[in-house]
């Protein structure tokens, strides 16, 4: 139940967007959401300020600007990435192609004899 008609907690305005309460939370020590304080520990958030926060930071990514070129680490992963998904269909396509390694083969597997 909200604390007044346009006034909510945290964890209602969370459910509301359809995010965590630690992520508005984040939002409130980020400056990206501003509360109203009730107490010394209590924020509140304005219908207003819902609202502006869904349409300026829900769908997307966050953290992820698409104008801004990919760090060092993010183009080392797509790398390997590709790298792996073209290995692993290299893989697919010698074991459909008939080609089986002797490990595969059940009759070259030799009996044990104990």
């Amino acid at each position: 139940m909200p604390i007044t008609p346009d006034l909510f907690t945290v964890a209602e305005a969370a459910e509301m967007l359809g995010v965590t309460p630690a992520a508005l939370r984040r939002a409130i020590m980020n400056g990206t959401l501003t509360p109203v304080r009730i107490d010394k520990r209590t924020n509140a958030i304005t219908r207003e300020e819902i609202e502006r926060y869904r349409a300026e930071h829900l769908g997307r990514v966050f953290g992820h600007d698409p104008n801004k070129p990919p760090t060092k680490g993010a183009e080392y992963a797509r790398r390997y990435r590709e790298r792996k998904k073209a290995r692993q269909q290299a893989e697919k396509a010698t074991n459909e192609s008939g080609t089986r390694r002797e490990a595969d083969d059940p009759a070259s597997v030799q009996p044990h004899n104990h």
